[in-house]
């Protein structure tokens, strides 16, 4: 597990240069926090700014229910018929179309104006957030969520204000706690019309204390858990106050179940299986290769990623359940150091992520094809979103969605990315009484199971999310 890294209070910063920390006032239409040089100068003399209202910033009180209430549609180019523009909203499509847009792909589909389907939708999720806020409130009231020592607070978010009263929860204990949040859409710029947003949920339904400081787990189709310490591997019964079924002696750098519950593990320059008497046999030997983490796929294949050394160029192996050689890709120079987590995605493409680097490198999570062909690299490419001085991605999953899901350890976060590499949402795991969270795994309803340390004790935990939305 990685070692402890405090957290720095930041400051609020001009939205608009990013560097200017005296904020003069908001824009309203925007959204952005401005310093003077930018009010005065810059934001005022965009085309599409001339009529923007800034606010100063002891005045926002007075216009906080003006955004909601005065929302401005500017006429966008469709990105299909660039020379048309938007004029429905397809509700059966759930996107913008343009009159050209209609008679080829919308014919008899449900469409709507855009100004009150957005209006809808507001109303909607505002309801939905009322509705949870009442349920939550009543959970407080009955004394169902506050239990033992209160360490962290939880703030329910939606799309125009933060909720003044707090949610807690306490040290390590199985607490039903919820956070809601927004990932916004595209309403007023061209590109992909993805519509308002969806609202999105984290719920943390159970933690459990580790048997001992794990440095790979995985989950089986029985609901049980595999932990191994890399000298030990035990099988745990979540059910039953974590009890250990099983347990084995053995070198072991990671372990991974299949979708038929057949148990993998990799040990040296050996992938092996374990059968249900606890013994473990060879099924591919890799020298002299060191391979350095591998991946189960839904389509039953044992995805291993190998690196170069003086000798070798760094592939990526794809075997069969038996340990037969399926495919390789030979890549002819380093692809990514240390490959710590690999994921074969639903699309057929590789995610892998680095806990090291080469020379000044960054530490990055990188989507490659079947052609060595590298689609994005994170975080490279979205520097605006997360500081990439600290990054340290640890494991990757992915969603029911489709998008990908990782472990960031020195900022106690997880990482939410769609399939084109860009963020969706920053989720801090301290909000659910985890820091430094490492190791990832999903279960077959979806669950994260997140092990790090808890928030207080330190000591190592296991923690369940119900996750919605993404």
């Amino acid at each position: 597990m990685a070692s402890t890294t405090n957290g720095a209070q930041h400051s609020l910063v001009c939205e608009f240069c990013e560097i200017e920390t005296k904020i003069m006032g908001k824009c309203l239409d925007c959204g952005l926090l401005l310093c003077s040089k930018c009010s005065d100068k810059l934001h005022s003399k965009l085309k599409k700014a001339a009529d923007h209202r800034i606010v100063k910033l002891n005045d926002l009180s007075d216009h906080s229910q003006e955004v909601p209430n005065t929302l401005k549609f500017k006429s966008t180019k469709c990105k299909i018929h660039t020379p048309q523009m938007y004029c429905l909203y397809c509700n059966t499509c759930e996107a913008l179309v343009c009159p050209s847009c209609i008679p080829s792909s919308h014919q008899s589909h449900y469409l709507g104006e855009i100004e009150s389907t957005v209006k809808e939708k507001i109303e909607d999720i505002e309801n939905l957030i009322t509705e949870r806020k009442m349920s939550l409130s009543q959970k407080i009231e009955n004394s169902e969520i506050e239990k033992g020592e209160i360490e962290n607070a939880v703030f329910l978010t939606n799309t125009t204000k933060t909720l003044q009263n707090p949610l807690r929860l306490n040290d390590c204990v199985d607490s039903d706690i919820e956070l809601f949040d927004f990932i916004p859409g595209n309403v007023d710029f061209a590109g992909t019309p993805t519509f308002i947003g969806r609202l999105i949920s984290c719920k943390k339904t159970k933690s459990f204390r580790s048997p001992f400081d794990p440095y790979c787990m995985t989950l089986a189709n029985n609901g049980n858990i595999w932990i191994t310490d890399a000298h030990e591997i035990v099988e745990c019964n979540p059910r039953d106050k974590m009890e250990i079924v099983i347990r084995i002696e053995c070198e072991c750098q990671e372990i991974r179940c299949s979708k038929s519950s057949e148990i993998f593990v990799l040990t040296g320059h050996e992938v092996m299986k374990i059968h249900a008497s606890g013994r473990l046999t060879n099924i591919h030997n890799f020298e002299p290769y060191q391979p350095t983490t591998f991946h189960v796929s839904d389509g039953n294949e044992l995805i291993v990623i190998m690196e170069s050394n003086e000798r070798n160029s760094s592939k990526i192996v794809i075997l069969t359940m038996d340990g037969n050689i399926k495919q390789e890709i030979n890549f002819g120079e380093f692809v990514i150091i240390d490959c710590n987590s690999i994921v074969k995605t639903s699309n057929g493409l590789f995610c892998l992520s680095s806990q090291k680097t080469l020379g000044n490198s960054l530490r990055t999570v990188k989507m490659i094809n079947t052609s060595r062909e590298v689609i994005w690299e994170y975080p490279l490419n979205s520097s605006k979103d997360v500081t990439t001085d600290n990054f340290w991605p640890s494991e990757i999953t992915e969603s029911r969605e489709g998008n990908i899901i990782m472990t960031e350890v020195s900022s106690s976060a997880l990482h939410i990315l769609d399939k084109d590499g860009q963020v969706l949402k920053i989720l801090s795991t301290l909000q659910f009484g985890i820091q430094n969270p490492a190791l990832l795994t999903s279960d077959c309803n979806g669950n994260l199971w997140i092990s790090g340390d808890c928030c207080k004790r330190e000591n190592p935990i296991l923690c369940i999310l119900e996750i919605s939305g993404f």
